[in-house]
């Protein structure tokens, strides 16, 4: 024989109402997080659009000096001024803005992007920056007597001379 028990109960809903407090709060929490890491990334996109725009302004101002250039040699210099920022403390703005001095002191586009990395290296060992390095260097050639202008190979060789010897 078999007995039939009726359980009546009253179902409590609190913990579900809790629960979805608790999923409402996460998810504003989550959406507060999403709008931050927005606000971030868009800082740094305006920020590395401005160090761009410096780094241009300063290659555009430096290779107007120049005369005329090939598409390819103003790509040699974006690329020199870069490779110098990778391998020295002076950002790719500075060694752009050294193109300007270096062709002020004579050099062409082509003897420029040559002697890029030697002053570089001998305002880094001179702990001053790139405009008054390449101002010495080019100036204590010259006055040692030691600029080629028909030889860009011996006139390097000079300057790699003249700036060792300064630095030490």
């Amino acid at each position: 024989m078999a007995i039939k028990i009726r359980i009546v109960s009253d179902f409590d809903n609190k913990g579900i109402k809790g629960a979805e407090v608790s999923l409402d709060k996460l998810a504003k929490s989550a959406g507060l997080a999403l709008v931050a890491v927005a606000a971030a990334t868009a800082a740094i996109a305006v920020a590395s659009v401005k160090e761009f725009a410096k780094f241009d302004g300063a290659l555009i101002k430096s290779q107007a000096i120049m005369g005329d250039l090939t598409k390819a040699m103003e790509e040699d210099m974006s690329r020199a001024a870069r490779e110098v920022a990778k391998t020295t403390t002076f950002s790719a703005e500075q060694a752009a803005e050294s193109f300007y001095f270096l062709a002020s002191a004579g050099l062409d586009a082509k003897a420029s992007i040559t002697a890029l990395p030697t002053v570089a290296q001998f305002a880094q060992a001179g702990m001053f920056d790139m405009a008054l390095a390449t101002d010495l260097l080019t100036d204590a050639q010259s006055a040692l007597g030691l600029t080629i202008k028909n030889d860009a190979v011996k006139n390097m060789e000079n300057m790699v001379v003249v700036s060792d010897t300064l630095a030490r």
